[in-house]
């Protein structure tokens, strides 16, 4: 494991806010970018390692492996916000699972929409399990304890069948020794190397698995219940039909995966993490930042270069007024 020190002294400043030249934030990160051709950029060691947190979520759903296809199962790999199509989908879920608020054990939580969390309020109402971001994973795997026939009780529990089947599921397709940790959620997660992670993504666009079939199906299809209204990843697939997926994760992650266009374009597999936590305009910055670099290194994929274009036309709501943004390399 990297020692802390180590690793947060290898972590470059992806870009700065200024005012009238002088600097007023630097947000530091990791960013890489893994092509089909096995190439790949980052602006530091590959063999840092992270907390995957819920970039797990789509292996997670792959190894509960429920046999159904129902557009309501994207809450098992999705962060949802608990806006109303979010909480529709849950209790269709609810229903499909035979479970619900009472067999959760994922924190009670607020709505991650301010909008939503500040209209409970207002009515008296309480936090719930089931508002909990990563509620949707949990339903899924309490839905596949029941097909599987494994016990329902600790369904949490590293010892439990569900989660060794996700043990060996995400060290076989990593290639390499994890740390498995307890999210916040209560679930076991995975801390692994950036190299690792991309890997993972490397045999997911690769894979003719039946499971994984499904599960890009419904993640192209139903972008607004894998993150939201106002979420970068849900915002980006909304505007890269069948051309992206996107997923981010608690306190500074996000992965965009390219999908090849009529077979003429190499997928590209771009990985962030930033140091300060979540702030989803950060994301977006710390994104062009590392699009950028590559750009300067070498050629973007199409999709690559729409995106920057994309991202960079959605600038100046993420710079604070009166700011302006420096990329590196810095002088």
């Amino acid at each position: 494991m990297t020692p802390i020190a180590s690793a947060l002294h290898r972590l470059p400043t992806m870009f700065v806010f200024t005012r009238k030249g002088i600097p007023e934030i630097a947000v530091q990160g990791m960013g890489a970018i893994r092509e089909s051709s096995g190439a790949t950029f980052s602006n530091a060691a590959v063999n840092l390692q992270f907390i995957t947190r819920s970039l797990l979520k789509p292996w997670q759903f792959i190894a509960s492996d429920v046999g159904s296809h129902e557009a309501f199962l994207t809450m098992g790999f999705a962060s949802h916000s608990a806006q109303p199509a979010h909480i529709e989908a849950l209790r269709a879920l609810c229903e499909f699972s035979g479970a619900g608020e009472q067999d959760l054990i994922c924190p009670r939580s607020w709505p991650l929409d301010p909008v939503a969390a500040t209209a409970m309020r207002m009515r008296g109402e309480s936090q719930a399990r089931i508002l909990h971001p990563c509620s949707g994973k949990h339903l899924v795997m309490l839905a596949a304890c029941r097909r599987h026939e494994f016990p329902v009780k600790q369904y949490f529990s590293p010892e439990h069948p569900l989660q060794k089947r996700v043990f060996n599921l995400v060290g076989r397709e990593a290639g390499e020794r994890l740390e498995w940790l307890t999210d916040s959620c209560g679930l076991p997660v995975a801390a692994m190397s950036v190299d690792g992670y991309l890997v993972l993504w490397e045999k997911l666009a690769r894979s003719e698995d039946v499971r994984v079939v499904d599960l890009k199906s419904l993640w192209l299809a139903n972008p607004r219940l894998v993150g939201g209204m106002k979420r970068l990843d849900s915002d980006l697939m909304d505007a890269f039909p069948g051309r992206l997926l996107a997923k981010e994760g608690a306190d500074g992650l996000l992965v965009v995966h390219t999908i090849p266009d009529q077979g003429d374009e190499s997928h590209a597999t771009c990985f962030i993490k930033v140091a300060a936590g979540y702030n989803p305009a950060h994301l977006g910055l710390a994104l062009i930042s590392l699009l950028h670099q590559k750009a300067r290194s070498g050629s973007l994929t199409r999709t690559l270069r729409d995106l920057l274009d994309y991202l960079t036309a959605r600038q100046e709501e993420w710079v604070p007024r009166d700011q302006d943004l420096l990329l590196p390399p810095f002088a």
